[in-house]
């Protein structure tokens, strides 16, 4: 039985590939761990909690690009707006989901782009 952080995480992995254009801006390299080659994407779970009215979660996107902070922050741009609406899941009702976080930055080698955004979910 997978959890409701592997539920959304392959819910939000799901969308992203379903996007030609997303996809093509990361080379097919949509994971749920960070891939080795840029550009790519990953989903990662940050946070869970359980508590007695649900699960609270808060879901990251990262995206690498070598080529540029605009075409990262476009990315994240498309990814917000895919994402404007939980994930469908059938296993599992999101009762609250909203964006925490984004932000683009050049990474310490200097070699790459890497934006993220945040959402906090409740489940």
């Amino acid at each position: 039985m997978a959890s409701p952080a592997d539920d959304i995480r392959n819910a939000m992995l799901a969308q992203l590939r379903s996007s030609i254009s997303f996809s093509k801006g990361v080379g097919g390299r949509i994971s749920d761990t960070q891939p080795r080659e840029f550009p790519c994407a990953w989903v990662g779970v940050t946070m869970t909690e359980d508590g007695t009215d649900g699960v609270s979660l808060i879901v990251t996107l990262h995206v690498w690009k070598r080529s540029g902070e605009e075409t990262a922050t476009d990315l994240l741009r498309e990814a917000e707006a895919m994402f404007a609406t939980p994930p469908q899941l059938a296993s599992l009702s999101i009762t609250s989901w909203e964006p925490d976080h984004s932000e683009v930055r050049l990474n310490v080698e200097q070699s790459a782009y890497r934006g993220l955004t945040r959402f906090r979910a409740h489940a």
